[in-house]
């Protein structure tokens, strides 16, 4: 009789347990390539005269940077230990309530995967100060380019762009970053109950 593979997510998590600093050079080549990929093909779309070798230009720095950080992330978050083999997603869900709520549960198991997950979220790079100037400039900007073309006929496709981000870069400055920064005191308020 043939053994059941384990779910996806616990090969993954294995395989960065196992080898965390080729696991994140793996994530940063697939993010990578898959953002440059898309900041290549969009000017085509969105900008007719716009030429390959210009989108090019655009898409593979863009996509080196971008694979680079997401790298340097999935290393700093990879798993130091392993998920137990009868770990399926009904444990994961109670493992991200526990540290959702930032109280321990009954079973020691799922408190050890919980006390995991808490300390890799704290391990994230994580710079609010920064994060936040960067977002709100973004926004500062898209919303000038706006207002600045608020005159013109229709709406081109740069001003599309433009709503675009005006809409993503309120999303992560006034949802994203106030999210993550509560996320991080529930980690903490549940790895304090460990510590003391």
């Amino acid at each position: 009789m043939s053994r059941r593979r384990p779910p996806l997510f616990l090969r993954v998590q294995a395989y960065a347990q196992r080898s965390p600093r080729r696991y994140g050079v793996v994530a940063g080549v697939l993010c990578g390539v898959l953002f440059g990929c898309c900041m290549s093909v969009f000017p085509l779309f969105v900008y007719s005269s716009e030429s390959v070798l210009t989108a090019l230009l655009l898409g593979v720095p863009s996509g080196v940077f971008f694979g680079v950080l997401m790298g340097v992330f999935a290393t700093r978050v990879a798993p130091e230990e392993p998920l137990p083999p009868d770990t399926g997603h009904a444990r994961m869900r109670e493992v991200r309530r526990l540290v959702r709520a930032g109280v321990p549960g009954a079973d020691p198991v799922v408190n050890r995967i919980a006390r995991d997950q808490a300390r890799m979220l704290l391990a994230a790079p994580y710079w609010p100060r920064t994060q936040g100037a960067l977002c709100l400039l973004s926004l500062v900007l898209n919303v000038a380019v706006l207002v600045d073309a608020h005159t013109g006929p229709g709406i081109s496709g740069l001003r599309w762009l433009n709503l675009a981000g005006v809409a993503l870069f309120a999303f992560l400055l006034f949802v994203l970053l106030p999210l993550t920064a509560r996320r991080r005191r529930r980690a903490r308020v549940f790895l304090g109950h460990f510590t003391t």
